[in-house]
């Protein structure tokens, strides 16, 4: 849990300090405190979210091919 919110509150750092993030505001608004803290929610709701978005699809599908979907 405290890794997620740290994450989103570091992009949040990103976002408003750099501006060079597509759809960074939109993100911002899914992916808040209170949203990341739950691993079903973060999954089912909030990466499906940021998913739409063409830039962060294939980051997506890389990180559950390679961590989470694989056999030991």
């Amino acid at each position: 849990v405290n890794c997620r919110r740290a994450a989103a509150a570091a992009f949040q750092e990103n976002v408003g300090r750099q501006g060079n993030f597509p759809h960074g505001i939109d993100i911002i608004n899914k992916a808040d405190y209170y949203s990341l803290s739950s691993m079903v929610n973060s999954y089912m709701q909030v990466a499906l979210y940021i998913a739409q978005y063409e830039g962060y699809l294939y980051m997506f599908v890389e990180e559950l091919r390679s961590s989470k979907v694989c056999h030991w």
